[in-house]
């Protein structure tokens, strides 16, 4: 069976939102910690976050319940975390890309990427919202090189569209909302 791992990016500095949103509550787990817990029933024992600002007091979150990357250079952007963290998972077929702030998202989202991506594992098979393909998306193993080229604050989705011959998407409305700022914050709740 081919390998996957999931890939939660939480480098950011959270300048919109004003502190860590990685660390704010919703219910009884803070985001990062509700990311992880999704994460763990879709790929058991192959999760990992890439932290950076606020690195230490994610970890503290973190509890082993994951591998920590560490990107030093997180002020260059999410493409320079998403990079990061692959390159340290190059040995998986492929990698689900998650973001830690795309709380709204549930499992069976993720696990609807999951068993699509099991049907071709070359394919890329991305979240479809509000007529945008996006994260979070597996990425196989031939994209990795490209995605090791990121060094910006841009993501891979321009990897979704130059590929999209190759792309499948997955309807996951809920992937629409991420939090970037308190507002989104009080959408949330």
């Amino acid at each position: 069976m081919p390998k996957l791992a999931t890939l939660i990016l939480a480098a950011g500095e959270s300048k919109r939102f004003g502190s860590c949103k990685h660390l704010v509550k919703i219910g009884k787990e803070t985001f990062i910690e509700h990311q992880l817990s999704i994460a763990q029933t879709i790929t058991p024992d192959h999760v990992a976050v890439v932290v950076g600002a606020y690195a230490d007091e994610i970890k503290e979150k973190i509890h082993g319940k994951a591998i920590v990357f560490e990107n030093k250079h997180w002020q260059m952007g999410i493409g320079s975390s998403l990079a990061h963290g692959v390159r340290q998972l190059q040995n998986y077929d492929g990698v689900l890309v998650l973001l830690a702030d795309q709380v709204a998202i549930a499992q069976q989202g993720l696990l609807a990427l999951r068993d699509r991506w099991f049907e071709n594992t070359e394919n890329i098979v991305c979240a479809r919202y509000d007529n945008i393909l996006g994260v979070p998306t597996i990425f196989p193993r031939k994209y990795y090189s490209e995605i090791f080229m990121l060094h910006e604050d841009v993501g891979a989705k321009h990897l979704i569209q130059r590929y999209i011959e190759n792309t499948v998407a997955v309807d996951i409305p809920t992937a629409l909302f991420d939090i970037d700022t308190l507002a989104d914050l009080e959408k949330l709740a």
